[in-house]
């Protein structure tokens, strides 16, 4: 499986790939008054969060989970943690023991 994030910049930003069993971790801030969603690109710029999903290899798109964020200002960032598994051309997840 694969994971990505969209930017607000239309720009595809590969979080990993994911084996069977196995944890992906990424992080991400949010300004709390905002509700904005980033990521760091290479050069430590903050590039907004549009959209995050995982795939099949190869197929993420076509395949796609997406990965609900709280995007609404006053919230705090909680961990988000998912069991995702895939099969049959998509990918199903559910929240993980102790995560959201």
């Amino acid at each position: 499986m694969d994971c990505e994030a969209t930017t607000a910049h239309w720009y595809s930003v590969p979080l990993g790939g994911i084996a069977p069993g196995a944890t992906l971790s990424t992080g991400l801030w949010k300004n709390v008054g905002g509700g904005e969603v980033v990521i760091l690109n290479s050069q430590q710029d903050r590039m907004p969060v549009q959209r995050l999903w995982c795939g099949e290899e190869g197929r993420s798109w076509q395949t796609r989970r997406e990965v609900a964020l709280s995007t609404r200002g006053g919230e705090k960032p909680l961990s988000i943690a998912l069991d995702c598994a895939g099969g049959a051309g998509r990918i199903l997840c559910r929240p993980a023991p102790g995560g959201l």
